[in-house]
């Protein structure tokens, strides 16, 4: 049976202990204590997805030492290094790293331990090393944060009698996160290249909604008329160019389908503009209106500490009880933090009567994500 270490290209180069720096006129007492051995394994089992990779194995580094791990393809070498960041749970008399004991650690001490060594991969692709399922798990975690987040938002806006169609824009606007110039440029810095998979499995479920339950959820009362949500508004929604095009890109992208460069050349003059068109609209809109008459509604703050502190906390604390992998936890997390999505204001004004507010919304959000984003971070993880 061919072993789960089989792609070489994810495996860690190098990994360096943050020793606490030590100055030469401290006194030798007030020098923090460093364990003799820097990494201590002794009788060490480890084990991937129930299946024994490594057995029996014994090893110490000590401070200063400079050390290469070589073997085989599929020879243990990302499980050693997996286990000494945390990421897979050792068996065992004895595994040590940098004070802290592997075989005893919790979920909650993994980013401590974390923050105390230093990771280069080769090659970071954080998605390629799992399987088809692992790198899907997003998508029902979306369509479950979806559902979730729509009840809870709905219940918000009835408890706080939010006034006649500023009720759908207000969960309209809470409901869809910011992943095109906040999410995109995050993710990339965390997480490498793998921050834009995880950004475009999320939207497969994302686009999906906002272009369907999240335009009906745009248009105001009168002009929706008699039209419910039902299968016949999904169905011309889904037969949209938005839609249309996105369905093309994902088939594009996992497929491997490589357009003609003429093609792929007349497609990147037609979309360079499309952001910078979109920030002065949003401009206009935000300087010829009342955008920030938002700041006297109560529910703007109830929506921020709901859903962009309060649910992500929750979601991230159950998430870690489980075996998700805790990168995909952390994006998850992040995801649900984000603040309002930038086309909201646009998709709000061109469907109803609200578009100051949904612009009002987005301008305060942005702001709060500032300090609400980082608080969440340090609360869940």
């Amino acid at each position: 049976m061919e072993e789960p270490e089989a792609n070489i290209n994810n495996e860690p180069e190098v990994i360096t202990a943050d020793n606490t720096e030590q100055k030469t006129e401290r006194p030798a007492q007030e020098q923090p204590t460093v364990p003799a051995d820097v990494i201590s394994f002794k009788h060490v089992n480890i084990s991937h997805r129930k299946l024994r990779v490594l057995t029996d194995i014994s090893f110490s580094i000590k401070q200063g030492e400079f050390v290469y791990l070589i073997g085989k393809t599929g020879s243990g070498k990302s499980s050693i290094l997996k286990t000494l960041i945390g990421e897979l749970k050792p068996e065992g008399e004895e595994a040590m790293m940098i004070g802290y004991d592997l075989l005893q650690k919790k979920k909650k001490q993994i980013p401590e331990l974390r923050k105390k060594i230093g990771v280069v991969f080769q090659d970071y692709q954080l998605l390629k090393d799992r399987t088809v399922i692992d790198n899907l798990m997003l998508i029902p975690l979306s369509a479950a944060f979806y559902a979730v987040i729509t009840a809870v938002l709905f219940l918000l806006a009835k408890l706080l009698r939010v006034p006649h169609d500023k009720d759908r824009i207000f969960v309209f606007s809470f409901m869809f996160g910011n992943t095109f110039f906040v999410a995109i440029p995050l993710f990339t810095a965390l997480f490498s290249e793998a921050g834009v998979m995880y950004i475009m499995v999320f939207s497969i479920v994302d686009q999906l909604i906002f272009w369907s339950f999240g335009v009906w959820l745009s248009t105001a009362r009168d002009r929706l008329g008699d039209k419910k949500f039902s299968f016949a508004f999904v169905k011309q929604v889904v037969l949209s160019p938005n839609i249309i095009a996105m369905l093309l890109s994902f088939v594009f992208i996992f497929v491997g389908i490589k357009l003609p460069s003429p093609v792929l050349t007349a497609l990147s003059i037609v979309s360079a503009p499309t952001s910078a068109l979109g920030m002065i609209y949003l401009g206009a809109l935000a300087g010829f209106s009342n955008s920030l008459s938002v700041l006297k509604r109560p529910e703007l703050y109830v929506g921020i500490v709901v859903k962009m502190i309060a649910l992500p906390i929750l979601a991230g604390k159950l998430l870690l009880l489980t075996a998700l992998p805790t990168e995909l936890v952390t994006a998850f997390v992040l995801i649900m933090a984000l603040p309002v999505m930038t086309v909201v204001p646009m998709i709000a004004q061109q469907n109803g009567h609200e578009g100051e507010y949904a612009s009002g919304t987005l301008e305060v959000t942005l702001v709060a994500s500032v300090f609400t984003m980082p608080l969440v971070a340090f609360l869940t993880f």
